[in-house]
Order: C-alpha cells, then structure tokens, then sequence
C-alpha cells in the first residue's frame, strides 16, 4: 500500500525545528486517516511537543519517555477523534530506525490504539538537519502488520514532497526512472532523483476537454506515476479542434478514455479514467488520496468542491480557466488564469473566483432550473464560450509549470495566481489574502479528511 503522509507547511516547520537540537526530541503527531483503494494519507492535523521536564533520558543517540509524556497528549487525540503517530528526531544523523526504535515501536502500539481509540499506531522518524531533513516512518494496525511510509508531502505555497530515506542494501530510490531513454531529457534538467520524484506523485485532473487533456499529455509524459481523471462528457466533432490526441475515431467516445488510450500508446497504465463529474460523494473517494489536483472543469460546483477539498484533504489545487472575449467575431478579450489553492493560501471565493449563485443554480434538478428561468429567478444556461487550443494549451502549460517550479523550488512564490492578458501580451501574479471569516483561515479545516457528510456539504 503506498502510504502518504501530508502536513500544512507551518507543521512540518515546527516538526523539523527539532533537529537543531544536539541531543534527540520527542513528539506526537495528531492526524486523520483517508483512504482508497491502495492508498492511505495520514493528514497531520497538529504537532504536540514532549515537554522538556517529561525526559526521562536524553542524548544524541537515545531518548526514553515515561507514560505520563504522552498520555495527555493521547487523550487530546482521542477527544478530536484523531490518531496519532510518535516521532522522534536523529540529528545530524539516518532516519532509519534502530532495533531499540522498533522495540519502542511494539512497546506503543497498544497504548496508543487504546488511548486515541484508532485501529493504528504510527512512527515517524526524522533524521539530518532543518535544511536538509531525512525521513522513515511506519504505520501499524491492530494485528502488528507493518507498512511503511513512502512519502511526505508538505503544504503551503510550495509543495515539499520527499520519499523515505533508503537502506543502502536497498539502494537508492529509482521509482519513476524505469523508463531512463524517455525521460533522459528531463532528468538533464531535474536530475535523476528528480525524475524519482515526479514519478512518485498521484495526480488528480478534473476534466480531460481543452484545458484537461493538455495537462494529463504533459503529465504522461513527464511521468507522473498515477494520474486519476474525471470528466462525464463524451467526444464531440466541436471538441477536436481542442482535445489532445482526439480524432474523428474518438467521436462519441468518452474524453477520459482518450487519455487512457494515450497511455497505452506510450507504454503506461498508469491512467484511472472515470467517466463522471466531480458531483458525488464518490467521485470525491476516487481523488482524496491525491497529492496534487488540476481543476479543469467549466462548472462551479465542480470547481467548488476541489475548492474546500484542497484544505480537507491537504491536496494543493492548481485551477485554471480561460475566457475568449467576442463581438461579431472581433476578439475583444483574451484571458486565462491559474490559482493555486493551499492552506495557507487563500480560497477560490476568497479570490472571486467561485459565484455562490451559479453554484446554487447548476445544483438544482432540469426542472427545478426551468422553473425558476420561468420565473426569472435564474439565467438559462447561454450558448458555448469561444475556446481556441492555442489559449487552452498555453493555460494548460502554465498550470503545469506551477506544479513543477513550486516542487522544485524554481518558481517565486509571492504570488498565488498567474494572469494572462492575451491582447496586451502581458503574464503577471496576482495575490489575494484569505478572508478570516472564510473555512479557508480556519486551521481547523486543514487535514479534517473525512466528515459526514463529506467535505461538510451538502449533496444531492
């Protein structure tokens, strides 16, 4: 099972501070547990710290707590219905764990799965220095089965990902590298364990039309290791002028199998193709355990839900839109956008970018909408935009560069949104605050993960 563990960047700080320390530091995480099929994300939801008068024992190589020094921790993790996982930190040295860590680990597991009232006890250990962490870590249930954790993933205006350090009678870390001839390129420009690195993520696309199926061709051929995409509409002859890799054989055919099928073509089967809208509670399980989500969808309630459940699930959001302006077939406006949403960050509606009145109005039933139409309560839905491939790639393209400059770290991070003028030729961020009375600010939302209902909405 490939195991994630995820935190809202001012956690991970708080964590990894530790490691300046000489001597080896103590805590707890409090997290929440989201899974799907082969996939578990832990959601870091705080980060307790040992005080210092609870040591029992301290150095740089060994640490030993009484029960006192964690059991009121515990009980904090139980009232909020949270697991938790102890971590402790090597400085300066490995993370892999010592047979006196895994005793410790064996020591732990009851306790804690009594006192939390989990089904899971967790570790998690932090190994070489605040600039350069190192990390192992494992999950174990109720029976003693052990599985490990393959990944962080730290949130905020970067997104931080890291897989676990190795033993060397392992090797170094090759996943994402099988494939060396058609990658060789990129890993000239972002090294082999950058390669590694981006053949480790899951990746999310919500629609696979003019936006949605240029960012799943880069993302194949990147090599990304798992890519979910949702988009319920079927092929048309209007969509190919757009719709990457489509031809008149795909007419009628589904959009997402078209990606499917060009994964194939270039030897993956990587691609979980769903013909379906972002709309229902299970739509929402198929992406929940991903560590990036592109929203290319046109609709807002669509757009709306990926909107809280970047925040929810601790999965940065990378939305796009683009808007081609005319009268009598004179261009006046050439638009596009691309937001990045994560905790820390501020929230679609905090930005304008969601309208709580069309939401309402695609939420109603066909004939709930034509009643209200009738009775001028709400617009009919208009004719088409214009859309031309030239601005939905181009959009498509920048959106990817968000991904790849904030996860290795080239991209300048002031601001969160990218704007592009196409008549003016200009490109430039843009920043928005969030609103302190939004769920946005509210750190209490980041990493909540599963609620009923889910994602505190209401569905249809």
């Amino acid at each position: 099972m490939r195991i994630v563990l995820a935190m809202p960047e001012t956690l991970w700080k708080s964590a990894v501070e530790q490691l300046k320390h000489a001597h080896e530091s103590a805590m707890v995480l409090r997290v929440r547990r989201a899974q799907s099929a082969g996939e578990s994300v832990l959601l870091v939801r705080d980060v307790i710290h040992v005080n210092e008068s609870d040591y029992e024992e301290r150095s740089s190589t060994r640490l030993r707590l009484p029960s006192r020094a964690w059991f009121p921790i515990l009980g904090q993790a139980a009232a909020a219905a949270d697991g938790a996982l102890f971590v402790h930190t090597h400085p300066g040295g490995s993370a892999l764990p010592s047979r006196y860590d895994l005793t410790v680990d064996e020591e732990l597991v009851p306790p804690f799965q009594l006192r939390t009232g989990q089904p899971f006890y967790g570790s998690l250990i932090l190994g070489g220095s605040t600039d350069a962490p190192t990390f192992t870590g494992a999950v174990i249930d109720a029976s003693g089965h052990r599985e490990s954790i393959t990944l962080i993933r730290v949130v905020g205006r970067r997104v931080w990902v890291k897989q676990a350090e190795r033993d060397s009678t392992n090797g170094p870390t090759t996943e994402g590298t099988d494939d060396a001839p058609l990658h060789d390129r990129q890993v000239r420009a972002f090294g082999v364990a950058g390669q590694a690195l981006i053949g480790a993520l899951h990746v999310g696309i919500v629609g696979a039309g003019g936006t949605g199926s240029s960012v799943a061709e880069q993302l194949l051929r990147l090599g990304v290791g798992k890519i979910t995409i949702l988009d319920d509409d079927a092929l048309t002859v209007s969509n190919l002028s757009r719709v990457h890799e489509a031809g008149l054989e795909d007419v009628a055919e589904s959009k997402v199998s078209v990606v499917a099928r060009t994964a194939a073509r270039l030897g993956r089967s990587n691609v979980d193709a769903h013909e379906m809208a972002l709309l229902t509670p299970h739509s929402l399980e198929l992406l929940k355990t991903c560590d990036v989500l592109f929203g290319c969808t046109d609709d807002q309630r669509g757009r709306a839900i990926l909107n809280r459940l970047a925040y929810y699930y601790l999965a940065p959001l990378i939305d796009m839109g683009v808007l081609i302006s005319s009268v009598e077939s004179q261009l006046t406006g050439i638009d596009g956008r691309v937001s990045f949403v994560s905790p820390g960050t501020a929230c679609l509606l905090c930005r304008g970018r969601l309208d709580p009145a069309a939401i309402r109005n695609e939420s109603l039933t066909p004939q709930e909408r034509a009643a209200l139409v009738a009775e001028g309560y709400a617009p009919e839905l208009g004719d088409p935009d214009p859309s031309v491939v030239t601005y939905t790639t181009l959009v498509a393209s920048l959106a990817v560069h968000a991904l790849l400059g904030r996860l290795f770290g080239y991209a300048p991070v002031d601001g969160t949104e990218l704007l592009f003028r196409g008549l003016q030729d200009q490109l430039r961020p843009n920043h928005v605050l969030p609103n302190p009375q939004h769920f946005c600010a509210d750190t209490t939302t980041w990493g909540r993960g599963d609620t009923t209902p889910p994602l505190d909405q209401t569905w249809a």
